[in-house]
């Protein structure tokens, strides 16, 4: 039994062989281990070669596979060896590979064209791997404008240097039935004809199936000992913003007879304004929601309880939603004596119970993995709450100083970890 060649830069001639018997056609068609078998080539040379010829095809235009242009190795191999590139060859292509948000993210082809190297796409790949460099998923960071980015400067220079363990960090996530399956879904193993089994169906639930949970953290306490609140579906009933109705009109007549009060004494005072008009409440989580059901029932207390026993002014810190800008929440907040921090534009990053999310969606998928159901969600998170320790969150509150170190040297921007 004769042994295929190995180790030897394959002939032209040799070369030819291969893609010829590759390109029969009919009942003549052979396969790539016959083809090997034919040629005495072992079976990986020859698919390298043959897919080589596809290659050059398409860059030189000559439409005959056999010819000498599209079989010829590249003029930079080293017979006995295959190293297309030299040491300087391979730092050029890896900087034009590195060098931008363009190229970075082009097809290996158009990067070899761009080189003017004789190689081909599989050789770029080899070259790039073996320098640690992948395709891989793009990072999620906002896009920031030139205002976004003066202003997390600002901020930053601002707070580099405030006691963040006297603040309560709060924010919502909405827990999506649809979005957390769809950023887990794996492929199904069944049978040709098996696609409608149940186990087979992904489900798609309503646009209403999904769960928003507001909470905060702050250093020396675990989520047991913080306050949250999950909104119910629907977020409001009919019944209950009627009520709502009613107590803003009930406020709006108190809020004119101070004004008609104060006004005949000659002191000035607020003109009051209406609430209650369409064009007041948005629907969802609108301001007044968030002031009944968060600022009034668990910031408020949670921090007068706190303030109470560590005998200290504390801050809670939010980001800029709309729910949490209105001038009612921001009068609210003033009136009971809390400097509230507002985070700067379009930075996530700068509130670390970011991270608290992406753990807890984690621990959703690990736990309950396909079957993605709206009350099963509420019950992991709040478990999964429940059980973050007190380690876990300092260690979150205490990146604070990193983070901010890192807006000031990136001058407002935020390509960093966090």
């Amino acid at each position: 039994m004769l042994t295929k060649q190995r180790g030897l830069t394959t002939s032209l001639s040799k070369r030819g062989q291969i893609v010829g018997l590759a390109n029969l056609r009919g009942n003549r068609r052979l396969s790539l281990q016959e083809i090997a078998d034919a040629t005495n080539i072992p079976l990986s040379t020859c698919s390298d070669i043959i897919r080589f010829s596809t290659l050059r095809m398409a860059e030189t235009n000559i439409p005959d596979p056999c010819s000498e242009e599209n079989l010829r190795p590249r003029p930079t191999a080293i017979k006995g060896q295959n190293q297309a590139l030299t040491a300087e060859e391979k730092a050029r292509v890896i900087a034009i590979a590195l060098q931008d948000a363009v190229h970075c993210r082009k097809p290996l082809h158009e990067l070899v064209s761009e080189s003017g190297l004789q190689i081909c796409s599989n050789t770029l790949a080899n070259v790039l791997s073996a320098d640690g460099i992948h395709r891989r998923r793009p990072t999620q960071k906002p896009f920031l404008t030139a205002n976004a980015r003066a202003a997390r400067l600002a901020w930053a220079i601002r707070y580099r240097d405030f006691d963040f363990k006297k603040v309560l960090f709060t924010d919502e996530s909405l827990f999506e039935a649809s979005a957390l399956r769809s950023a887990h879904a794996r492929g199904v193993l069944r049978r040709a004809g098996e696609r409608y089994l149940p186990q087979n169906l992904d489900k798609r639930f309503p646009k209403g199936q999904a769960a928003m949970f507001w909470d905060g953290i702050m250093y020396g306490y675990a989520g047991s000992q913080l306050p949250y609140y999950f909104f119910p579906t629907p977020i409001e009933t009919p019944a209950e913003r009627q009520a709502a109705i009613g107590h803003l009109e009930r406020e709006f007549s108190q809020d004119t007879e101070d004004y008609v009060y104060f006004t005949s004494l000659g002191e000035p005072h607020t003109i009051p304004v209406t609430k209650t008009g369409s064009s007041k409440r948005k629907g969802g989580v609108d301001w007044y929601l968030y002031w009944e059901r968060i600022l009034r029932a668990k910031i408020f207390p949670f921090l007068f309880t706190e303030m109470s026993k560590r005998q200290e002014l504390l801050h809670f810190l939010e980001d800029g939603a709309p729910a949490h800008t209105k001038d009612y929440n921001i009068a609210e907040a003033l009136d009971n004596g809390f400097e509230r921090i507002r985070l700067p534009p379009c930075s996530p990053d700068l509130n670390p119970i970011e991270l608290v999310w992406n753990y807890i969606k984690a621990r959703i998928k690990s736990r309950i993995g396909w079957n993605y159901q709206d009350e099963a969600i509420r019950t992991i998170v709040v478990d999964e709450w429940e059980h973050l320790s007190v380690e876990y969150i300092n260690s979150l509150i205490l990146s604070m100083p990193r983070r901010l170190a890192a807006v000031i040297a990136a001058e407002g921007g935020n390509g960093f970890s966090g």
